[in-house]
């Protein structure tokens, strides 16, 4: 393939991009998302107030904050603040939150920003 034809790359058809690039997905149309689709999707999504519940579980007397970051429930901010944390690495503390969430964090959850704070005495 000359530079040239490189230059052309919107003019291909769909069938010979798919033999430069066989492993590449082309759409074949656009409409509406399938509501069914969408519906699953918030099946899995999970309360903010159980994210929290479980974080205070496994890390007892932590004073936990979620945000819902993008009104999906999914995606999730959560601020930790716990005696726990003290003389641990913050690698160590995020962890702990983690371990927290677990098999959700996989599942229902699908982004989670962790800010752990150690409280000053």
């Amino acid at each position: 393939m000359s530079p040239r034809q490189g230059l052309h790359w919107e003019r291909r058809s769909a069938h010979s991009r798919r033999r430069f690039f066989p492993f590449a997905r082309i759409r074949s149309g656009t409409g509406p998302p399938d509501p069914k689709a969408r519906s699953a999707g918030l099946a899995r999504a999970m309360e903010p107030e159980r994210l929290k519940s479980m974080i205070e579980t496994a890390i007892p007397g932590a004073v936990v904050t979620v945000r819902d970051l993008t009104g999906t429930r999914d995606h999730f901010g959560v601020q930790v603040e716990s005696t726990a944390f003290a003389g641990k690495s913050l690698v160590e503390q995020h962890q702990m939150v983690y371990r927290a969430v677990g098999k959700d964090l996989t599942n229902a959850v699908h982004a989670l920003q962790v800010h752990t704070v150690v409280p000053e005495e």
